[in-house]
């Protein structure tokens, strides 16, 4: 997502592939705790090529449906 030229919400949701920002859009996080969780681990797959890192659509697909949950007593 260039800082001179954001795109719209529409614009990242037909996207199949996801800077670290479009990817937080699509997963509705701040991309301060995307980039938290690929630290800490936990988040989705990711690409890193040369200094970009790049998510594919299925993988945050794939990381959403392996985090959903019934209850919220299933997480602990």
């Amino acid at each position: 997502m260039d800082a001179r030229n954001p795109l719209s919400i529409e614009q990242v949701m037909q996207l199949a592939v996801f800077t670290t920002e479009e990817a937080a859009i699509y997963l509705r996080l701040s991309r301060q705790t995307l980039e938290g969780l690929r630290v800490k681990g936990g988040g989705p797959r990711y690409a890193k090529l040369s200094r970009r890192v790049l998510y594919r659509r299925a993988a945050l697909d794939e990381w959403l449906t392996a985090n959903e949950q019934n209850h919220t007593a299933e997480g602990v």
